[in-house]
């Protein structure tokens, strides 16, 4: 999350505000801390997606990470 959020350039009150959650939150989320709600890491996530983030899952060569969407030139008609 945290790396997603660089992405973006976003500050953590920032991004807390485009999810609708407290800065303590994201505080939490990117300090890997136990016992936050799936449906806070689910707006955290979604925020970043809408910005523009893309989740890579990890496999057996390498481990998770994010990077930007990109976005196909439109061809005129």
């Amino acid at each position: 999350m945290r790396a997603g959020r660089a992405l973006l350039g976003l500050s953590q009150e920032e991004l807390a505000s485009a999810a609708g959650v407290s800065r303590q939150v994201i505080v939490r989320i990117e300090k890997c801390e136990p016992n936050i709600l799936v449906e806070s890491i689910d707006k955290v996530r979604a925020a970043l997606e809408t910005g523009g983030v893309a989740f890579i899952d990890g496999t057996s060569e390498h481990g998770p990470g994010v990077a930007m969407v990109r976005h196909s030139p439109s061809k005129a008609k």
